[in-house]
């Protein structure tokens, strides 16, 4: 193993099996809310260690027979008891006490901190979870999650969100009964707050054309200019001050 310690936030348990696969110390696992399958957790370490045991590119990165042994055995754990030595998972990620207790040298999140609310407080935690020139990588997807309504075509507009003042979002969000919303954070805010704490290294935003009227905009996204209102999502890497 290698002294290499990974979060991963909503991307479920995939992403942290494969980097213990080749050798991290330790995985720290975050979500709002319980999504794992725990009776499909070794199936999936099965199927991922062969994955990389045929490719002829990764194969060498897998640990030796004596290591995944110990890695099998410590995911048996984790079933039983919700935890082991070298894997962790905290549900909820924006209250969560033990934060504070973890240092990370990467952070993996995809299609997440568009859902977390406050934002300021969950890159807060992002920035105590990552160490000193740790590095951070986030997908975030800026659509609207079908919350929008339908269009007389039947489509729904990816941006659509940004109809709704703020009021009106939220009777929708009340409305839909879903265990989740979005925040409607743009991708100039996100990297905004992410800048505070981190160095950005590198950041793409996804576009799409646009399928709303800027005149059908709420009064709060009228200021967007077009590059704003046609993104889509963003990629960001990032390392920590």
């Amino acid at each position: 193993m290698f002294s290499v310690k990974l979060a991963a936030c909503g991307t479920g348990l995939g992403v942290g099996i494969c980097a213990l696969i080749i050798g991290a110390s330790k995985i720290v696992m975050f979500d709002e809310f319980n999504h794992l399958n725990y009776a499909n957790i070794m199936d999936e370490f099965d199927y991922l260690t062969k994955l990389f045991l045929k490719n002829d590119k990764f194969k060498h990165f897998v640990m030796n027979n004596e290591q995944m042994r110990f890695l099998k055995s410590q995911l048996e754990l984790f079933i039983r008891n919700g935890e082991s030595d070298i894997i962790k998972y905290y549900v909820p990620f924006i209250q969560n006490k033990y934060i504070s207790e973890q240092k990370i040298d990467y952070l993996i999140s995809t299609a997440t901190f568009e859902h977390v609310e406050p934002i300021s407080l969950g890159y807060k935690n992002v920035a105590s979870l990552v160490d000193e020139n740790g590095w951070l990588s986030l997908s975030i997807d800026l659509r609207s999650h079908g919350f929008t309504d339908l269009e007389p075509d039947g489509s729904r507009s990816y941006n659509g969100h940004l109809k709704f003042n703020n009021e009106e979002w939220a009777k929708k969000a009340e409305i839909d009964k879903r265990t989740y919303t979005i925040n409607r954070i743009t991708a100039t805010e996100h990297l905004q707050i992410i800048s505070k704490d981190f160095d950005i290294k590198f950041f793409l935003k996804r576009r799409e054309s646009q399928s709303i009227n800027r005149v059908d905009l709420a009064p709060m996204y009228k200021w967007l200019p077009e590059d704003e209102l046609n993104c889509s999502g963003l990629h960001v890497v990032a390392v920590k001050l």
